[in-house]
């Protein structure tokens, strides 16, 4: 275990492309990511040490599609499907042999109650290359969300 403090900065796009009977809602977001990475050794006493705090950096890239399941679109009330998926690309220096650092693909299953307020379940998928470019990680994960936003326009 290790902590890790990140700085970013995001660009969100969205669009609405008709495909034949649905309309399906497109994302795009674009993160750049400032990583500071903890580092621990174990030294001759074989005792766990922290060393030298690492700064890595990395762009992510996540597309993302909202099908609505019982609605035209996405209105109030709808059923929906999310299919996204995520890479995650180290650059700079101290990246290891491979730049791919992650995947991520998710599909979940969701009820949008409102603009605001919507719930989701579902699985995702994500793959993991090690720094050394050689090992590998597979982790299969349920996934629950509930999002809500405030709004704290004033009301007319």
């Amino acid at each position: 275990q290790f902590n890790e403090h990140r700085f970013w900065q995001q660009l969100n796009l969205k669009s609405i492309s008709d495909i034949k009977i649905r309309s399906i809602e497109v994302q795009h977001r674009y993160r750049l990511e400032q990583r500071f990475l903890e580092n621990y050794y174990i030294n001759s006493s074989q005792e766990l040490v922290k060393g030298e705090t690492s700064f890595r950096q990395r762009i992510r890239y996540r597309a993302m599609l909202l099908i609505p399941l019982n609605n035209r679109t996405l209105i109030d009330k709808t059923l929906f499907l999310n299919v996204n998926d995520e890479v995650f690309l180290g650059f700079g220096e101290g990246i290891g042999k491979n730049i791919l650092d992650q995947n991520r693909f998710n599909v979940s299953m969701g009820w949008k109650f409102d603009n605001n307020f919507n719930i989701q379940v579902g699985y995702m998928n994500q793959f993991i290359v090690k720094s050394d470019g050689v090992k590998i990680e597979r982790n299969h994960t349920f996934l629950s969300s509930i999002s809500y936003s405030l709004d704290f326009s004033i009301k007319k």
